[in-house]
């Protein structure tokens, strides 16, 4: 028995939307919290865009395309061009397989959970408590790469991740937000400051990954319009939706 190209087609269409069921099944217990927020149809369609990153990144099997996806909720889209996880970036080789790649990938995500999210997410929950009673009104007004009082705020806020990414990562960083201010005409001081927290803790690319844009962007609109309480509250909330469960 022979299929004709359009069953073909349809056989293919099928397995797909098989394989999106799966991921979002698995999402769904991975991060209970975070789908809600997103709205479920509306996170599938990210996940189809992120099948995409993933295929451009090299990544085409199931398991490494799944694990991709993984990475980039956790870290953010394009999380390879993030300074602040140089250390999860994979060489590029074509002597080496997708499969070998995606268990390098594998190893470096198990030592980032290990060392910066903690066990049961014992770093990560903390870093949600210190950002919620943070004092939005007392944050560093000077945005120089040698403010030492704005790295202090971001290691005092998540020692794990500052220290993962290390001082020189956290510079590129302040120059990115820089780059992000001149853009979107930020000039507040006190808006600059919080934009450098919410990019060390959402991740450098949140202006380009589906995963966080969603949300975040308008959340921040929000907070530099009104430095109300209650506008830092749903930024720690969204922050909170990463938690990952089982972990």
């Amino acid at each position: 028995m022979e299929f004709s190209n359009s069953q073909v087609d349809v056989l293919k269409k099928l397995s797909f939307a098989n394989y999106l069921n799966e991921i979002m099944q698995h999402y769904e217990i991975m991060f209970p919290l975070l789908i809600p927020l997103l709205k479920k149809e509306c996170f599938r369609s990210f996940v189809e865009q992120g099948i995409v990153l993933a295929k451009e990144s090299g990544y085409t099997q199931r398991g490494p395309v799944r694990l991709y996806l993984d990475m980039m909720i956790i870290f953010g889209s394009h999380f390879e061009q993030d300074p602040l996880f140089k250390k999860l970036k994979v060489e590029e080789d074509k002597n080496v397989s997708q499969i070998e790649k995606s268990v390098t990938l594998y190893t470096l995500l198990g030592k980032y959970l290990k060392t910066v999210y903690g066990l049961s997410g014992l770093y990560f929950k903390e870093s949600i408590r210190v950002f919620q009673r943070l004092n939005i009104k007392t944050l560093p007004v000077g945005i120089n790469v040698s403010n030492n009082e704005l790295h202090e705020l971001l290691r005092g806020i998540y020692p794990q991740r500052y220290d993962f990414a290390t001082s020189d990562s956290i510079d590129e960083l302040i120059t990115l937000s820089d780059e992000y201010c001149r853009r979107h005409g930020l000039k507040n001081q006190n808006n600059k400051s919080y934009l450098i927290l919410v990019m060390f803790l959402f991740g450098c690319s949140f202006g380009q990954g589906s995963f966080r844009d969603r949300f975040i962007k308008g959340l921040l609109i929000k907070y530099f319009n009104n430095k109300d309480v209650s506008n830092h509250c749903a930024i720690v909330s969204h922050y909170a939706s990463f938690q990952i469960n089982n972990m």
